[in-house]
């Protein structure tokens, strides 16, 4: 077979290649998240094999194809970790070792649509309610999610106008890491977490609510965040959060919106815009698209935080 992932770069053909086996990249280091392997590096192969539970001439081929992948290296017999490679311990604090197994899982299953989705309108099963049912589905998708927002949300909650005494509503916020963020950067505010019950019982965050982003939701706020919430849905169902999130919120609150923007004018983040058609339904989308559904919610943008990261964070106000 044709070694894809090895074509030059500058060979069109190779790297269209490379391109069409992407999920042997997938795949590799999915299992080495499965073995627990980078748990247990530095250290030998035999060794390894042992921790693993895995055959040693086996575990040689995935290791020299984590290799390739530039995720460890190997110095006189003994395995070490790359840089890249040490976000797959599981107890690193951005861990990406759950967000690995997730990738290989269900959420590439959909991408199996993708043809049938170009040609009508299919709906699938809601994907969240779907992983709120298994305790430790649950657990392995929203470490997955903690790992993302801790990046993506860290430099943002200090610029977030909120004031002693301020009720807040994270609104679909996981097991709680934006909540916490919060909480720790304002700690005379009232902050709630609330997400489907399954969800919510999972999380270790103590003031949560278990409740459904479609149906009255069980707080009144002065602020409610909707961090990467909208892009997870459908133009219709988007409109409904909002304006149910108006409905929650105190006169002169504030709804923050977390989202990565698409470009009016480039392709960037069009794959990941394809993934959530695939998955769960929804849409990334620029600016002006969310614009004209906060005008459809009587809401509008009273400011904008951008700073170095892929989010952006938009403070609406009622028109």
């Amino acid at each position: 077979m044709r070694n894809g992932i090895r074509a030059a770069k500058n060979d069109d053909f190779g790297a269209l290649s490379a391109d069409m086996v992407g999920y042997w990249r997938t795949f590799t280091i999915a299992a080495a998240a499965d073995l627990k392997v980078f748990d247990y590096l530095p250290n030998n192969t035999a060794q390894l094999a042992i921790h693993t539970n895995t055959l040693e001439k086996r575990l040689t081929r995935l290791l020299n194809a984590l290799a390739e992948l530039g995720l460890v290296t190997c110095e006189q017999h003994i395995w070490h970790v790359l840089p890249k490679g040490a976000f797959l311990n599981t107890n690193h604090p951005m861990s990406l070792a759950s967000a690995a197994i997730e990738y290989r899982g269900e959420l590439m299953q959909r991408w199996h649509s993708l043809t049938q989705l170009m040609q009508e309108d299919i709906k699938a099963d809601d994907i969240f309610k779907q992983v709120s049912l298994s305790k430790e589905h649950t657990q392995r998708h929203h470490n997955m999610l903690r790992s993302y927002a801790l990046k993506d949300y860290q430099e943002l909650v200090c610029y977030l106008d909120i004031e002693k005494g301020d009720v807040v509503f994270d609104a679909a916020g996981g097991n709680g890491l934006l909540a916490q963020l919060i909480l720790d950067q304002f700690p005379s505010s009232n902050v709630i977490l609330g997400d489907l019950a399954g969800v919510i019982d999972s999380s270790e965050f103590n003031n949560k609510r278990a409740f459904d982003l479609f149906e009255t939701w069980p707080v009144k706020a002065n602020k409610i965040m909707l961090s990467r919430v909208l892009h997870d849905w459908n133009d219709t169902n988007a409109l409904q959060i909002l304006l149910n999130a108006a409905t929650s919120l105190q006169d002169n609150g504030a709804i923050y919106v977390f989202e990565m923007l698409l470009d009016e004018y480039s392709f960037g983040g069009s794959l990941c815009d394809l993934h959530l058609l695939t998955v769960t339904g929804g849409q990334e989308r620029t600016q002006s698209q969310f614009e004209a559904l906060f005008k459809k919610a009587g809401l509008c943008i009273d400011s904008v935080i951008k700073k170095d990261g892929l989010v952006t964070v938009m403070k609406l106000i009622r028109t």
